[in-house]
């Protein structure tokens, strides 16, 4: 009878350590989800600035029919889209 009784607290001594393990690392990993929704959060607001600005700067498509600018300003744009476009599908 001593021994079921060893036995069970053993047991229950085991489950207490894994659960308050498995509550640390799940409290970790809370803190970094809040992290990287605040840099997702950042990055989303300085993209919208800068899609802003470049639709501001180029009212008169002066920089988009420019040849040598052009090209490096399609992939901006192009860059610019995609990336509101991922961080709007949330």
């Amino acid at each position: 009878m001593i021994i079921y009784i060893l036995i069970t607290i053993t047991i229950i001594l085991f489950c207490i350590y894994i659960i308050q393990n498995l509550y640390k690392k799940f409290s970790d990993l809370e803190k970094k989800i809040v992290d990287y929704e605040t840099f997702i959060i950042n990055i989303h607001d300085k993209v919208e600035f800068v899609n802003k600005e470049i639709k501001r700067l180029d009212k008169k498509e002066m920089f988009e029919k420019d040849d040598e600018v052009g090209i490096i300003f399609q992939r901006i744009v192009e860059i610019i889209n995609i990336l509101t476009f991922e961080l709007e599908k949330d």
